[in-house]
């Protein structure tokens, strides 16, 4: 016998059913992806700082702030981790807002700078030496001035930028500042000196090679011209070392005379023999290196 049929008159269909919970959106979904990759890669950048700087702790801004502000009213062996901390604050604060919450904190900015400079100035180095000797946070600030190099000196004991140690624990705050600028105004001023001289070197060389140029290329008569304005700028010079009344030999001649005279100390003699050590030398210009040409009667003095 054939099963019965399900009455169906009258029925009516059945509404759609209803979606349980968000629907989700693949574009959605892959933003909010990329937005925790960004928010991990952060992270990662901040834990890698603090341990570069040697912090540890909490790493949220406000936990930073607070320690921050608590170690601003104490002493100076808190300046490192104030600095670490500003460090670590500003790497998470969005640009151009961390000067803003300094100031609200009543740090100025550029104080701010100063104590991040000064915990990734000490933080490079083994300079726990250098730090108690300083004493201050004045101090510490000053020394933030001198390089890496120059405090491993410090702490090794050796001098560097005209301190020592002792320097560093006797003198005050500007007087650090001070000796340590003036040393590095030494320092570039003979650098400077040092740069002048070797372009001045540099000018020469090339004013010699261009000499040299200049003179491959120049015809016989064009050198023969050059070569006796040098004699003549030689002679020039000589007459200029002999003199006049006012200066040079003659006048040195004048004055030796003049005392000869008046102590009655005979110098004619000396006198004599430094002129005729100068005739010789001429002489010796005419005779001994055989040139051929003789000096005129009027002009050799009757030699």
């Amino acid at each position: 016998m054939p099963a019965a049929k399900p009455e169906t008159r009258g029925a009516k269909p059945l509404p759609p059913a209803k979606k349980v919970g968000l629907e989700i959106d693949p574009d959605s979904l892959e933003t909010r992806h990329g937005e925790l990759v960004e928010v991990a890669k952060a992270e990662a950048k901040i834990q890698a700082l603090a341990s570069n700087i040697g912090y540890v702790g909490a790493l949220d801004t406000d936990s930073l702030w607070t320690s921050v502000e608590f170690r601003q009213r104490r002493s100076v062996e808190d300046i490192l981790a104030m600095g670490r901390g500003l460090l670590l604050i500003k790497e998470q604060t969005p640009h151009g807002e961390f000067e803003q919450q300094c100031e609200q904190r009543g740090i100025h900015p550029r104080a701010a700078r100063r104590l991040m400079g000064v915990a990734l100035k000490f933080t490079k180095t083994d300079t726990m030496s250098v730090l108690k000797a300083a004493g201050s946070q004045a101090k510490v600030l000053e020394l933030t001035l001198l390089e890496d190099e120059e405090l491993e000196a410090l702490e090794a004991g050796d001098t560097a930028a005209g301190i020592t140690l002792d320097d560093v624990e006797r003198m005050s705050a500007s007087q650090l500042r001070a000796t340590i600028r003036e040393a590095r105004a030494d320092i570039a001023a003979k650098d400077e000196r040092n740069q002048k001289l070797t372009e001045a070197v540099e000018r020469a060389k090339e004013a010699e090679s261009k000499a040299k140029r200049l003179w491959k290329s120049s015809t016989p008569d064009q050198r023969q011209a050059a070569l006796e304005q040098k004699v003549l700028a030689a002679k020039i010079a000589v007459i200029a070392d002999i003199g006049h009344e006012g200066g040079g030999l003659v006048q040195a001649f004048i004055e030796l005379a003049a005392h000869s005279e008046e102590s009655t100390i005979d110098c004619s003699v000396f006198m004599g023999n430094v002129l005729g050590e100068l005739l010789t030398a001429i002489r010796v210009v005419r005779d001994e290196y055989e040139y051929g040409f003789a000096i005129p009667a009027v002009a050799d003095g009757g030699a």
